[in-house]
């Protein structure tokens, strides 16, 4: 449930979409907190989820407490194990920036899916730089990121990750930016707030890149610390090329 209502109201949408297909092909499933949840919405279908992680698909696996209908499978996302035209919506959970090659595994979900398959994506993204300043925070969150979340860990923007799924071959029709704000909030309270405080740390010798990046996403005060500031959200549907007039419920 957590990791819908980071992005509400774009949760909702998918939980919609959900409901309206068939079978769900969740890549980089990770424990299955979201294929799960949606998983009673598919009655006539079923959620197919894929991660390179056996230890990810264990703990899934347990959670799944033998319900019907969700199907673990051990494959990269990048070279999916799933036969050509079979799912009716492809999703990527806060899963698209571990890939080391998104692009790839983008055109691997269009592989999959039906002629008149969907693609959603949720993930975390980064704010669109506006000058050399932003351009070497960023530098910075990513390296500060990758020890946490593996060498493929990748801050994109929206407007970078839009021409991600256009260069696989995807016509999107829903492309925006949610914001999860926060207001003195325990870290814990905060995705990934550990990881996000540990790259404000690591900027400590540079006061110009702490203040842009108080300004642009988090400030930290007291011990423990609060958190108060903003992440943002990429919320993105698209359809397979050959589906142009296809749209996004609103």
């Amino acid at each position: 449930d957590v990791a819908l209502r980071q992005c509400e109201p774009e949760g909702r949408r998918v939980e919609r979409l959900a409901s309206a297909r068939g079978r769900l092909l969740d890549v980089g499933t990770g424990t299955g907190r979201v294929a799960l949840r949606l998983l009673p919405l598919l009655p006539s279908g079923g959620v197919v989820g894929v991660d390179a992680a056996m230890a990810m698909l264990q703990r899934a696996g347990e959670k799944r407490s033998g319900a019907a209908g969700y199907r673990l499978i051990q494959g990269a996302a990048e070279h999916l194990p799933i036969r050509g035209g079979t799912a009716d919506l492809a999703l990527f959970a806060f899963a698209l920036h571990h890939l080391a090659d998104p692009l790839a595994g983008l055109r691997e979900a269009g592989r999959a899916l039906k002629e008149d398959g969907r693609l959603v994506i949720l993930d975390p993204v980064a704010a669109e730089p506006v000058d050399d300043l932003d351009l070497a925070l960023h530098s910075s969150l990513v390296a500060a990121f990758r020890p946490s979340q593996g060498s493929g860990f990748q801050f994109l923007t929206l407007r970078e990750m839009r021409d991600l799924v256009e260069r696989a071959g995807f016509v999107v029709s829903t492309a925006r930016e949610v914001a999860l704000t926060f207001d003195d909030e325990a870290l814990e309270q905060v995705p990934m707030g550990r990881h996000w405080h540990e790259a404000f740390a690591a900027l400590a010798g540079d006061a110009r890149l702490r203040e842009r990046f108080q300004v642009r996403y988090l400030s930290f005060d007291g011990q423990p610390p609060r958190v108060t500031g903003r992440l943002l959200y990429a919320g993105i549907a698209a359809t397979r090329g050959g589906d142009r007039e296809r749209r996004v419920e609103s």
